[in-house]
């Protein structure tokens, strides 16, 4: 309306450094339901869940503020062992079998890596928790999209190389300069 004023403000930490204090809030009472977790017994259930939902309301620069999310995390993974039926235990180590079963990584080892994601993806919360080599799987599926989607780099050198091999530009458009711009580009 008339005579209305509108002052805009410039953040770096969601209006924390311009003094807003609901997120620093927010996120300190994330973390003080992290730190009430305590020690993990079979009654941690309600705490553990209470601090996993204020953590999932937060929004994604929010949750990397959480300085403490690691000891929530291992507060789940410690209540999962103690929850953990003897068929959740079984089923989560088919799974870290199928993991351990893909070794090194190669362009053949996409049908042994898609069959341990899958077989993970249909486990259980609890048995999910109980996977304890779930890195391995997430750093093979990283390698085989490295091996499926070669780097820029690698490209431009294998690009080179091919041009190089070419032997010496001659005359003419194919095999004279553009030999020689593609080969500067490489």
């Amino acid at each position: 309306q008339d005579g209305d004023k509108v002052e805009w403000l410039y953040t770096c930490q969601l209006g924390a450094d311009i003094g807003d204090t609901y997120t620093t809030e927010l996120i300190k009472n994330v973390e003080t339901l992290i730190n009430n977790i305590g020690t993990v017994t079979e009654e941690s259930k309600e705490a553990i869940e209470a601090a996993r939902n204020a953590y999932e309301e937060l929004n994604d620069f929010q949750k990397k503020q959480v300085k403490n999310y690691e000891k929530l995390e291992a507060a789940e993974q410690e209540y999962a062992k103690l929850s953990a039926t003897e068929e959740d235990k079984t089923a989560a180590n088919t799974v870290e079998e199928m993991i351990d079963a893909i070794g090194e990584v190669t362009l053949d080892s996409e049908e042994a890596i898609n069959e341990a994601r899958e077989a993970f993806d249909n486990l259980t919360d609890i048995q999910k928790l109980l996977v304890e080599n779930l890195e391995v799987l997430e750093a093979a599926e990283m390698k085989l999209n490295t091996l499926k989607n070669p780097s820029v780099e690698y490209i431009y050198e294998v690009t080179g190389d091919y041009i190089e091999a070419l032997g010496t530009p001659g005359v003419g458009s194919v095999g004279g300069e553009w030999m020689v711009i593609g080969l500067g580009r490489s």
